[in-house]
């Protein structure tokens, strides 16, 4: 259920979003193990500008499900849009902590891998390239069998112009990949 999507020709003014909030706080505290409600307050949240309510809002969500990564990339994207990348990198750490103490617990609880590809992308937007592939090469290390961070390593190294490096990634970012992500990594290498 998403409410909050616009349908063609239509747009969705900020007095429109301001009428769902105080029922989905309503809804939310009636129905506490309902975290869709939560979610969408959230986002309504986020809609009408109050960007810091709505990462308090999502920081529960994760404590009844920490490793929700809906919720784990928009926290980080509220904090980029504060301008706090700090924030964000010391929030991704944290989870990413969090994640492999659960992970030795219950195996599969958290999609760590992730997590540290979004911990990458946010170095990346930072200007720091040379951090996001020091990281990528880690998680590659970790997961030798995973296409997702040899992909990334690819697609940063295609934006730095570096394509004649990034050529070996993609081709063996597409051996490693399930069937599904294959046609979309061959578009990604289109115009090699």
């Amino acid at each position: 259920m998403q409410i909050l999507s616009q349908k063609p020709n239509s747009e969705v003014q900020p007095a429109d979003i301001q009428g769902v909030i105080e029922p989905l706080q309503k809804l939310s505290r009636l129905n506490p193990d309902n975290l869709e409600y939560k979610v969408l307050l959230a986002q309504a949240t986020q809609q009408i500008g109050n960007r810091q309510e709505a990462i308090l809002i999502y920081r529960p969500i994760l404590r009844t499900q920490p490793g929700n990564i809906q919720s784990i990339q928009v926290i980080v994207k509220l904090e980029l849009d504060q301008k706090r990348p700090e924030a964000a990198i010391q929030f991704l750490k944290e989870t990413i902590s969090k994640a492999e103490k659960s992970n030795s617990v219950q195996p599969g609880s958290f999609d760590i891998i992730a997590i540290q590809l979004l911990l990458g992308r946010v170095y990346s937007s930072q200007k720091n390239p040379d951090q996001a592939i020091s990281l990528y090469e880690e998680v590659m290390k970790q997961y030798p069998q995973d296409f997702r961070p040899v992909l990334a390593k690819a697609i940063l190294l295609k934006e730095q112009g570096k394509i004649n490096e990034a050529k070996p990634l993609f081709d063996s970012a597409l051996t490693l990949a399930p069937a599904q992500y294959k046609d979309e990594i061959k578009n990604l290498t289109s115009g090699f």
